[in-house]
Order: structure tokens, then C-alpha cells, then sequence
């Protein structure tokens, strides 16, 4: 990895990095959550933690995807709706269920799901940089000689063969 980043690369970075953190531990409650609502049966349990790992699967397309047509974005856009629903309402389920009152049942989705939806936005708004922002190019450079003495003259000879010696230089 490079040191010379600006201060935006590094602020980009640590906010992939922190968005990263909020989807996975977001999926993991909302996954719980939904696996505690369903009855105890395999199926049930596979029905339930599918929403949360769908919702993890679009934003992970979303963010994959060079070019999203109108219709595609929909679709995926209609999926992530439909899983962010399910998971809100099983998460309230589960806080019903362990006798939170029912305002507070409904609002505490809001603390999983919104923040998995704006990482979700991050990490697809913020794209990891290029690996090369600036393009090089070979350009030949020519030095004046410099009068110096004869055994300067020929080791300097010697090193260049009187060639121009092309150079790196950032455009």
C-alpha cells in the first residue's frame, strides 16, 4: 500500500473500513433477530435469516456493479426494500417478544437496519481509489554537460554514453 495519500483517500479509507464494520454487525443481529422470531424449524430459520444476507447481497452488488441500468437498479432497489422490511419487523418481533413496550419494539429496528442502510451507501458512494491517480509518462531529458575534470568527464561519459537517458515524470 502506498504512505502518500491525501487526507481524502484516508478519510475515504477509514470510512469503507467503518462501513464495513456497521454492514457486518448489523447482518449478524438482524440475522439473530430474525432467527429467534422464527419457530424453531430448520425451514423457519432459513426463511428468517435470508432477508439480512439478501440486503448484505445487493449493497454488496450495488457496490460491484460498473454500470447499474435503470432496471437493474430497481430490482435490486425492490429487494432491498422487501428485505429491510422483513428484518424490521422481525426485530420488532423479537423486542415484543422479550416485553418491550410496542413503540419501542417498532423503533429499535431503526437502530440496526438505518445504520446497515447508510453503510450500505457509503461503501458505494465511497470506491476504493485507484491504485494509480496520477498517469506517468517517459519523457528523454538531456543534461548540459558540466566542465569538470578529464576523469570526472569519463566516468560521466561512461555512465550516460552520451545518450539521453529517459526519465520518469508525473503529468
Amino acid at each position: 500500500m502506498s504512505t502518500n495519500l491525501t487526507t481524502k483517500q484516508k478519510m475515504d479509507r477509514s470510512a469503507r473500513r467503518w462501513a464495513w464494520i456497521v454492514l457486518i454487525a448489523g447482518v449478524l443481529v438482524s440475522t439473530v433477530a430474525n432467527a429467534l422470531s422464527a419457530r424453531f424449524e430448520p425451514i423457519s430459520i432459513g426463511v428468517a435469516v435470508t432477508p439480512p444476507l439478501a440486503l448484505f447481497g445487493v449493497s454488496m452488488l450495488l457496490e460491484r456493479i460498473p454500470r447499474v441500468t435503470s432496471v437493474v437498479r430497481a430490482l435490486l432497489t425492490l429487494s432491498a426494500i422487501t428485505a429491510g422490511t422483513f428484518s424490521w419487523v422481525h426485530i420488532a418481533h423479537v423486542a415484543i417478544l422479550s416485553g418491550q413496550p410496542v413503540w419501542i419494539s417498532w423503533a429499535l429496528p431503526a437502530i440496526v437496519d438505518i445504520p446497515m442502510l447508510l453503510a450500505g451507501i457509503t461503501l458505494i458512494q465511497v470506491k476504493t481509489p485507484a491504485k494509480r491517480t496520477q498517469a506517468t509518462k517517459v519523457t528523454a531529458v538531456t543534461t548540459p554537460a558540466k566542465k569538470t575534470s578529464p576523469v570526472k568527464r569519463t566516468s560521466q561519459a561512461n555512465r550516460t554514453n552520451g545518450v539521453k537517458v529517459p526519465q520518469l515524470q508525473t503529468v
